[in-house]
Parts: C-alpha cells; sequence; structure tokens
C-alpha cells in the first residue's frame, strides 16, 4: 500500500473513533444556506385576508377569556 493510503485509513479509523458528528472524510457536512425571510409584508390580499382572521380570531379568544374572567368576579362579588 502507498503512504497516502495508510494515512487516509488511519485518518478515518482514529476520527471516527474519537469524533461523535456524522461526517466522514471523502463528504464532510456542509453549512445549511439560510433561508432569508422577507424584511416587508406587502399589502396583497392574501396577507390581509392572513392578517384579519388572525386578528378576528384573537378577539375572540379575548372576548372568551374576558366573559370567564367577568363571570368569575361576579361569582367572588355575590359571596
Amino acid at each position: 500500500m502507498c503512504l497516502f493510503c495508510i494515512n487516509i485509513m488511519h485518518h478515518l479509523a482514529s476520527h471516527s473513533l474519537t469524533s461523535k458528528v456524522s461526517h466522514n472524510f471523502f463528504f464532510p457536512e456542509v453549512a445549511r444556506r439560510k433561508v432569508y425571510q422577507p424584511t416587508q409584508l406587502h399589502g396583497t390580499r392574501a396577507n390581509i385576508k392572513k392578517m384579519t382572521d388572525f386578528l378576528k380570531q384573537e378577539t375572540r379568544l379575548l372576548k372568551e377569556e374576558m366573559a370567564t374572567t367577568q363571570a368569575k368576579i361576579n361569582e367572588m362579588a355575590v359571596v
């Protein structure tokens, strides 16, 4: 065997025993690309619909929470 092949085999053997990273000598891990998020939401119909749906749902949940809180306050006032 050539000296280069022995060095590669030694590197692979020692590296696999000491490293917990899941990559090997020939195919190292590559960093993931950043997923860029838009900095501005455009006022398209779809985006406006999403925002209004979210606000409607949030308003409904807050009204329900206020009703239950008001009911608890009324119970405490009666007792």
